[in-house]
This record gives structure tokens, C-alpha cells and sequence, in this order.
């Protein structure tokens, strides 16, 4: 009776699984909605300055203020509040998806990964991956790109399944790119150039220095990923979703690879798009 019992409760053990997107968000609120209780409210005095025009803390005059901690119905208005003061950001990813939609419609975008796919067998997935990453790298870092990438995520996840990798190939790719270049940033107009306008700083002073570390960091994530990409692809149960079911980004098959010219014209007025901005 009693290993009949062992042998139910060894069944009835589930795997442990990371918490859902969803979970992860409402529990960094909840945290912060704490920490209005715990942390001590307070404010500097702000003066405008005569050379850039912008508001600037003064030091040395920090004041406590009156505590002021969310209350339950402001948890709540959180996300619609904070919706409408990023819609901007909201609305821009939005209509990039969009895009992507109407391009996707003409078989462009597929078609060109057809052809990364065939031309990127062996040793040349790993020369895509690495030079994708850079570009993402200086995107971050140079353009000041971030939550503007995300609407890349389903083309690399193709990609990076085509490839003979996973879906978290196709993510690192735009998630280290972008973080290991908004991290370093040499010279992102809005870390780099804004604060250093605000702090009274010549503008993109220390560039060189933030390049090396821009130039050290993008080492590190290629030799990394390309490390990753090696071990799923000698043994896909190494995969950290390997559990996982994405057949959904996978292509029919990879057959006729000629891009037509209309697709061509397609692709040549959607990164010329890019390029532009």
C-alpha cells in the first residue's frame, strides 16, 4: 500500500515550470506597489540651466516628503495610466507589427529567410547569427533601438529554427544585441546624448572608451550564443525549450529560393524603410 502511494505522489509531481509573462509582470507591480510603503519619499530642488535650457537637479538639496503610497484602485490604473503615457511607444509597435503583416502577405520576408536558410548550412548559420547580433548590437548602441526590435522577434525565431537551432536562438539575438548595445552605448542619442546634455557634459565625451566596452561585450554574447547554437545543434534535448512546441514558426519547407521581383522590390522598400529612419 505504502509503494502504491509513493509511486502516486511520484506521479503527481510536476516538472517545475518558469512563471508566466503574465505572473512575472503583476508580481514586479505588486513589489512596487510595496515599496511605496517601505521606501522614504523625498525630492531635490530643480533649476533650469542657462546653456541647455533642460532641468537640472541642484545637490546638496534634498528634502524628505510626505509619504505617498499606492492605494489598491491605482494598482489597478497602473496599466491603462501607463498605456496612455507610452502610446507613443504603444502605438509605434503596433504599427510596425502591422507592416510586418502586409509585407509578410507577399511572401517576401519568408522567402528571404529561405534563402538565409539555404545559404547558411554548416559553419554559415553561425556567421548569420554572429553578424545579426552585432547589427542588433549597433542598434542599440548607435540608434538608441530597444522595445522598437521586439517586432523582429518572429522572423528570427523562423530563422533560427530554419537554421537547424531553437526559438531562444532567434530571441538572444535581438535581446543580447540590443542589451549588450543600449548597455555600452557609444553613442545612443538618448542614454548617451541627453544625459550628457542634462549633466552639463561635451556631447559623446568618452566615446572611445564605451566603444571598447561596446567591442568587448559583443565578443562575449557571440562567442556565447555561437556556443548555445553548437551544443542544441549537436543534441537538440540540450535545448532549454526542448519541451516546447513552436511548429508554428517552422517553414513548410524550404524548396524554390528565388526571390521574384516583386518581392524583391517588396524587401528593398521595407529596409530602405529602416535604413532611413
Amino acid at each position: 500500500m505504502a509503494e502504491e502511494e509513493n509511486r502516486f505522489k511520484k506521479k503527481k509531481k510536476r516538472k517545475w515550470q518558469f512563471p508566466d509573462t503574465y505572473v512575472l509582470i503583476l508580481g514586479l507591480m505588486l513589489l512596487a506597489v510595496v515599496m511605496t510603503y517601505v521606501v522614504p519619499a523625498g525630492n531635490f530642488e530643480r533649476m533650469e540651466d542657462p546653456s541647455s535650457g533642460q532641468m537640472v537637479v541642484q545637490p546638496g538639496t534634498y528634502e524628505s516628503a510626505e509619504q505617498t503610497p499606492v492605494s489598491f484602485l491605482d494598482f489597478f490604473m497602473a496599466v491603462p495610466q501607463g498605456l496612455e503615457k507610452n502610446a507613443v511607444t504603444v502605438f509605434f509597435i503596433f504599427l510596425i507589427g502591422g507592416c510586418f503583416g502586409v509585407v509578410n502577405a507577399t511572401g517576401s520576408l519568408h522567402q528571404l529567410i529561405r534563402k538565409s536558410i539555404t545559404a547558411g548550412k554548416g559553419k554559415s548559420g553561425e556567421i548569420i547569427i554572429a553578424v545579426l547580433l552585432i547589427v542588433f548590437g549597433l542598434a542599440g548602441g548607435v540608434v538608441g533601438m530597444a522595445e522598437e526590435c521586439l517586432a523582429f522577434l518572429p522572423i528570427l525565431v523562423t530563422l533560427a529554427i530554419g537554421l537547424g537551432y531553437d526559438a531562444v536562438v532567434g530571441v538572444a539575438i535581438m535581446l543580447m544585441g540590443v542589451c549588450f548595445g543600449y548597455g555600452t552605448a557609444p553613442i545612443n542619442p538618448f542614454t548617451v546624448g541627453l544625459a550628457q546634455s542634462i549633466a552639463g557634459l561635451p556631447l559623446f565625451s568618452g566615446m572611445w572608451y564605451r566603444w571598447i566596452l561596446w567591442g568587448v561585450s559583443a565578443v562575449v554574447a557571440v562567442a556565447f550564443l555561437i556556443h548555445y547554437c553548437r551544443k542544441v545543434k549537436a543534441d537538440p534535448s540540450k535545448s532549454l525549450v526542448a519541451d516546447l512546441d513552436y511548429s508554428e514558426f517552422c517553414l513548410e519547407d524550404v524548396g524554390e529560393t528565388k526571390l521574384t521581383k516583386r518581392q524583391g522590390a517588396v524587401l528593398t522598400c521595407f529596409f530602405g524603410g529602416i535604413i532611413s529612419c
